[in-house]
């Protein structure tokens, strides 16, 4: 297991709890009543994703990124526990989905420690069983999580030292070098610089 593997996982399990949010709210907002985009969606999005929506003709669903359809949901939780039941635990479990998402939507350089991942992978897997009530990704889930919480990350994130060549004698183009000629190294000539000293090794300038 490596860093991109871990990376790629996790981005597969937020597309797919988008896909199965989104088909959720699809059979429940519409019973909250006939004005239920208005109310329940565009009312409830921050003013950036009503703004985007609105630019780009929004007009289902299936349009709404994770980040939007996790903030319909909390923000529509009341009007949805009008037909529903509904326990506070699960919209607790989907504001914590909403920072699982920013996690992994805006990833630094390197991904966080292992205690981390191992939080994340487990806030998705209550997502699915008590939000979307469903176990078909359950197993799928912990047997990544063990695969995680086995890995050596200080083996997983090592990277390899780089290496950087030694530089060059360098030459002049013609005649002796002089301070202040500009020249280029043999090995590359589109590295060029200015001399601002020159000292004479066994017959070798440099």
């Amino acid at each position: 297991m490596n860093e991109q593997a871990i990376v790629s996982k996790m981005h597969e399990y937020l597309h797919t709890a988008t896909k199965e949010l989104c088909a959720w709210l699809a059979k429940m907002l519409p019973r909250v009543g006939e004005d239920w985009w208005q109310v329940c969606v565009m009312d409830n999005l921050s003013f950036a994703q009503k703004q985007y929506a609105t630019e780009n003709g929004y007009s289902k669903l299936e349009d709404l990124d994770l980040a939007a359809l996790l903030r319909v949901a909390d923000k529509s939780w009341y009007d949805m526990r009008s037909f529903a039941y509904l326990p506070t635990r699960d919209r607790q479990c989907v504001r914590d989905m909403m920072k699982v998402r920013n996690n992994w939507a805006h990833l630094a350089g390197a991904i966080e420690d292992k205690d981390v991942v191992l939080r994340d992978l487990d806030v998705i897997l209550a997502f699915f069983e008590n939000v979307m009530v469903t176990n078909k990704y359950t197993q799928g889930i912990e047997d990544f999580r063990r695969e995680v919480e086995n890995a050596d990350f200080s083996a997983v994130f090592e990277t390899e030292p780089v290496k950087v060549k030694a530089p060059e004698p360098v030459q002049a183009s013609t005649g002796g070098i002089q301070e202040k000629d500009r020249v280029y190294l043999t090995g590359d000539p589109n590295t060029k610089g200015m001399v601002f000293s020159v000292t004479d090794i066994g017959g070798t300038k440099r």
